[in-house]
Formats: structure tokens, sequence, C-alpha cells
């Protein structure tokens, strides 16, 4: 679990009311009698994460916790039990973060997980271009969403920073917007995402499970480019961005990598399609498009993190 990268937008009406929760965890020397905190892995607008070794398990883990002056914020609490049940409905689903068995139920305050000390999909392809590492990081990712949209659950902000990677494969990470459909919207006033990844549907409050795709076909994008897939003049704000994505459907990554496949290029192009009758219509048809053009499939014994010699380029660029 990491908190590195920038926190999902979330714009709403603050409401401040205590919670005791929160309150309790936050006093440090209640958290040092279970935890030692090796270090911190990084903070976001909501929480910070903690790498921390658990004196009664004798592990490493990680731990999220509100930060000290949001202790005090319903809200932050509310996001924070959001996402523990997530983690909690969605532990089956392949490339899943895993909670850990002694997360307190329902708490609100805290999430304790696996500890994964890989870096984020972005940070490890920008040591060096590897078109099939990219579409195995985000075949994984496809096959988590797969599962997740069939449990109901839209995460609502798949990023390169939300996909960290483990010995095991890549996994998806900060479940602490996402949307149960059974359930509905904890905060239907809020506008939840980070805006360079939000499809056009999803700025307007209607998030579903294509929303999901779009947002991971503009990491894809960014993972076989090096490149946003929005121009510079859209990222000059938020406004801009949700403007320009309003405005514009995707662009095909071919155009900066003519080395990639057409096929892929148009793939990814369709992933960003702003018309949802347009774009590719769910995870698995997305996944399913993705392994046509992986040549070897991440399989329980793949290639770690400390193990990323690249493979040939040329075993994929003859698919079309």
């Amino acid at each position: 679990m990491d908190a590195s990268g920038p926190e999902p937008t979330v714009v709403t009406t603050p409401n401040h009311a205590e919670s005791s929760a929160a309150v309790a965890v936050a006093d440090k020397p209640l958290i040092r009698d279970r935890w030692q905190e090796l270090r911190q892995l990084g903070q976001g607008g909501m929480s910070t994460v903690f790498a921390v070794h658990d004196l009664q398990t004798n592990e490493d883990l990680a731990l999220k916790l509100i930060r000290p002056e949001l202790v005090c914020d319903v809200r932050s609490a509310i996001r924070l039990r959001a996402e523990e049940r997530a983690l909690r409905e969605l532990q089956s689903a392949p490339h899943m973060l895993q909670i850990h068995p002694s997360q307190p139920y329902a708490d609100g305050a805290l999430i304790l997980t696996e500890l994964i000390d890989g870096e984020d999909a972005l940070k490890t392809l920008k040591k060096g271009m590897d078109l099939p590492l990219a579409l195995r990081i985000a075949e994984d990712a496809a096959a988590c969403l797969v599962f997740a949209h069939e449990h109901r659950f839209v995460h609502r902000d798949i990023k390169p920073a939300n996909i960290l990677i483990a010995p095991d494969g890549a996994k998806v990470i900060d479940w602490g917007v996402a949307l149960s459909l059974d359930d509905g919207d904890l905060f239907p006033d809020a506008v939840v995402g980070t805006p360079s990844y939000m499809p056009p549907e999803q700025a307007m409050g209607e998030a579903e499970p294509m929303s999901d795709v779009y947002s991971l076909g503009c990491s894809l994008y960014e993972m076989l480019t090096g490149e946003d897939s929005a121009p510079p003049e859209a990222r000059q704000s938020t406004f801009t961005m949700l403007t320009w994505r309003d405005k514009h459907d995707g662009p095909n990554p071919c155009t900066i990598c003519p080395r990639i496949p057409k096929g892929l290029g148009a793939l990814v192009e369709k992933t960003m399609r702003r018309g949802l009758n347009e774009r590719v219509q769910s995870a698995a048809e997305l996944l399913h498009g993705l392994e046509y053009y992986d040549v070897a499939p991440m399989q329980a014994t793949r290639r770690t993190v400390v193990d990323l010699t690249p493979l040939q380029y040329t075993d994929v660029v003859s698919r079309n």
C-alpha cells in the first residue's frame, strides 16, 4: 500500500465532527504499543502510509492512517472505512492488495495490509521502455477490475501510481474512493478521481465500470509512451484537463511510438473514447485484447521487480 503520487481530487463540502476512533489512533503512543514505525512510504491529501513492524505477529506490514489534522473529519473516516470494506469484499480478486487478518473490523481510522516494497507502474517503466512488461502490468490491473466490476465495485482512481509492482505481479491499490454500485455514492456532492485519468462521465458524477476502463487506458498510454495522454495545454489546471477530456477522445500511442503494434494502438485509443457506446465496453474485453499482444502472460512464476530483464521488443511488434 502506498500513498505516493497525487491524491484523487475530492470536491466536497467539509463536514467536521469528531470521530473517536480516528482520534484514538492519532495518539502515537497507542500505535507504538503495537507497531514499530520503519519508514514513511507516502502521504496523500487524506492519509499517510507507513511501513511498520508488527510487534505481535513479527511481520512487516503497511499501515494507512488518517492524517492528524483530519482526525475530526468524519468524511475521512468514512472514506477509510469504505476502502476497508472494498478490500474485504474483493480479497479474492486477482492482483488485489491483501488486507491483514488483524485489521480491526470497520474501524474507520486505519487500514493494515501486506507491505509491497515495489515501485509503482510508471516508475518501474521509466527505467527503460519494456512493452511486454507494460502489457503485463495492464493485464494484471484489468484482471483485478474484471473481478471488481463483477462484484459491483468501481475503483474510480485507476492510475499508474495506484498500480504497484510486487514479486507476484502488479497489484491495484488505494480503493478509498471506490464506488459500490449496490450502496450508491457515499458522497453524491463530490467529484472524485484524478483529472489526468478521469473520463467525462465521471467528472459529471456518473462513474460506471467503463470509467475504470478509460482510466486504465490513459494509464497504459502513459506506460507505453512516457507521455500524458492529454496535451500540455490541457494540463494547466483541473478545469482545463476536464474540459479537454470532455471535448476530445484520447490519442493513439502509435503517433508517438510508431513501433507499437497498430492493433494495440487502436485498442488503447478506443479505451479513451468519450462516448460510452464507442469505448471498449468492459475490463474483460480490454483484458482479452491485451492478452492477444502479450506473448508471455505473467504466471505464478513470473519475473519480479528485481529481475526485470527486458524481453525482446520485436517479440510483439509483429502483431498488428
